[in-house]
């Protein structure tokens, strides 16, 4: 079922069955239910962590484009010495973004002490949205050779998973970028600035 689907299957059960005048389940035309005063209680599977119809239209229909763009602090929780546990990112409209500080776990970012494989470059860092709830991250860190010698610069593009998306919270789960080979990294974005 995609989003719009469950936007209107979530509004109309809700509506129809709070719009009964109790006589054998006969609609009344008079009566004006708020969704607002609709209890939801999504199924366990559901991402969706609204308590009312109203706030489960509003989130359903976030769209990550416009939603991510704003200054996020980061909780990442990750068993990778190349990240740290905390960051703060500003996720431009225009397609940049700037890690002002920490690390991006979910996409393999960080900014690490100098030498360190995962201290990214400033620029350039750019994000594209290439699907309704898909974006790649692109940054670059300088990679080093196995000699500790000569950083050639690497390029990381990654898709980050998106768990959850809340007007100012949104939950990535991603493997790519720089770091530990195979191992998930979550980033916990809680907004600090809107657009």
């Amino acid at each position: 079922m995609n989003r719009e689907t469950a936007i209107f299957a979530i509004a109309a059960l809700a509506l129809a069955g709070c719009n009964s005048s109790g006589s054998g389940g006969a609609l009344d035309p008079n009566t004006k239910v708020l969704a607002s005063n609709v209890v939801y209680v999504p199924p366990p599977s559901s991402t969706v962590s609204a308590t009312n119809v109203q706030a489960a239209i509003q989130q359903l229909s976030l769209d990550l484009a416009t939603t991510m763009v704003g200054t996020w602090t980061i909780a990442n929780r990750a068993e990778d010495p190349s990240q740290e546990p905390t960051g703060r990112v500003t996720i431009g409209a225009g397609g940049t973004f700037d890690l002002e500080t920490g690390s991006f776990s979910a996409i393999g970012m960080g900014s690490g002490a100098p030498g360190v494989a995962c201290q990214h470059q400033a620029s350039p860092q750019t994000w594209e949205l290439v699907a309704p709830q898909v974006a790649v991250f692109t940054h670059v860190n300088p990679g080093l050779q196995a000699d500790g010698s000569d950083p050639t610069p690497v390029t990381n593009a990654v898709f980050p998973m998106v768990l959850s998306l809340e007007q100012d919270r949104i939950v990535f789960l991603g493997s790519g970028g720089c770091g530990n080979l195979g191992t998930q990294r979550l980033s916990v974005l809680t907004r600090v600035t809107g657009p």
